[in-house]
């Protein structure tokens, strides 16, 4: 791409296009920022098209399944040290309309110890109950800084800037896959169970049990799909921020490729974000949270970029608007949770998002 291109897409990217994101795929040293139209999608044929997809954790109205049609793709976007963002605040950024529910701790413990007792009674296995954090909006020209903070505290995450209107603007950095995949060949991976970075000794019956949980039902997912040469790796430790998980990666090839979008929707949401049975999580979901998970906990990324498929769940993730950022954390909740100690886990999981808030706002206008 010579001078001439990049000055031309420095004047078109953030000022003409409707819909727009910044994106670093894990492991990575550059981001990409890709733009285009968005559109509206009812099914899993996204999987044909070519571009970004968003998909919230229930599909609604409000929130629909968004897909961007590229347009305007800008690799290395880090050599243009974000010119064409930094320049002029060209992003108006939405009114939130209402602030949102942030609980208190001592309704989110009476809250887990309900569910707890439901657990007990065998009304379920596991159920991802999450909640908010909200904190003062940050100056838009300051956005930029929070994504490359956020690239630096992640390397091994997918670290994102979605800006689409009029279903807002997003920002994260998600450790886990849902589903990669090049030609025929996918991975994907069960993460669950949650302690702090660096712990010593083996991980606990609870954690162990809710990581095997989501586990089993990927693997049936898959299995679902007649898949060939399936490889699943033994749990082991993998770091996200403040916290690391236990992991197991699941790598087998696909016959059709047309179905990966259905192979996409089939899994989610996993147990990992939702709970086992699956639909009585989401009744104890809808029962328990007072707020709307939006796009926290959703699917997104990217549909034929460098000829690769590669779909994250929406986790560590704030909506930003113009009078607020909201944070989204949540945790894994079987019968054998102890309500303090997941309301820690909650408070370990917003740690480092937390901290690049503080350091953002410092900065000078």
């Amino acid at each position: 791409m010579n001078s001439s291109t990049k000055i031309q897409v420095q004047n078109e990217t953030i000022e003409n296009l409707p819909a727009w994101v910044f994106f670093r795929l894990p492991d990575r040293d550059s981001s990409v920022f890709m733009g285009g139209n968005l559109e509206i999608i009812d099914n899993e044929q996204w999987i044909e098209k070519n571009g970004f997809i968003f998909f919230p954790f229930k599909p609604s109205e409000k929130c629909p399944v968004l897909f961007l049609q590229k347009t305007t793709l800008v690799e290395n976007v880090e050599n243009h040290g974000f010119s064409f963002f930094d320049a002029k605040p060209v992003l108006n950024l939405q009114s939130s309309n209402e602030i949102s529910y942030q609980i208190s701790k001592d309704e989110y413990l009476h809250n887990l110890e309900e569910l707890i007792l439901q657990h007990k009674a065998g009304i379920a296995d596991k159920v991802v109950l999450s909640r908010t954090i909200i904190t003062e909006s940050i100056s838009l020209t300051r956005l930029p800084a929070f994504y490359r903070e956020l690239c630096l505290k992640y390397p091994s995450a997918f670290v994102y800037l979605v800006h689409f209107p009029p279903y807002g603007t997003w920002i994260g950095a998600t450790p886990e896959t849902l589903i990669s995949c090049t030609g025929n060949n996918c991975t994907t991976m069960s993460l669950a169970g949650t302690r702090p970075v660096g712990s010593i000794g083996t991980w606990g019956d609870k954690e162990i049990e809710e990581q095997a949980i989501v586990t089993r039902f990927i693997d049936e997912k898959i299995q679902s799909l007649n898949p060939g040469n399936i490889k699943i790796s033994a749990p082991f430790t993998l770091p996200a921020g403040q916290v690391e998980h236990l992991c197991t990666t699941f790598r087998f090839d696909i016959s059709n490729p047309s179905k990966l979008g259905l192979l996409a929707e089939s899994l989610h949401p996993t147990p990992a974000v939702c709970g086992m049975p699956r639909e009585k999580a989401l009744q104890l979901i809808d029962q328990f949270e007072k707020h709307d998970r939006e796009y926290y906990t959703g699917f997104l990324g990217t549909v034929g970029f460098e000829k690769r498929t590669e779909l994250f769940v929406n986790l560590r993730c704030m909506k930003i608007s113009q009078e607020q950022m909201v944070l989204y954390v949540g945790g894994g909740i079987t019968s054998d949770s102890v309500p303090e100690k997941e309301w820690q886990e909650t408070e370990l999981k917003a740690l480092t998002l937390m901290a690049i808030i503080e350091k953002i706002q410092k900065l000078a206008p």
